[in-house]
């Protein structure tokens, strides 16, 4: 199977994505015995991954403004 390789718009996009949702909370049992739900957020996971995509984008020679590339597709 062959991988669809991705455009440098995606890459933006899906890092944009991770970064903004980079607080979001989630639910995590901490001590399964007492069944005490404690939230925490994934934002060293979600920065990191954003900046793996940052990378990607880059390297596929993505510069400039997402918002405007969006307004340009048809």
């Amino acid at each position: 199977m062959m991988e669809q390789r991705r455009t440098g718009l995606e890459y933006a996009l899906l890092a944009l994505s991770f970064f903004r949702h980079r607080h979001d909370r989630i639910p995590l049992y901490r001590n399964p015995k007492r069944k005490r739900q404690v939230y925490v957020s994934r934002y060293a996971e979600s920065c990191r991954i954003a900046r793996e995509y940052i990378r990607l984008a880059r390297e596929q020679g993505w510069r400039g403004s997402i918002r405007d590339a969006l307004d340009r597709l048809p």
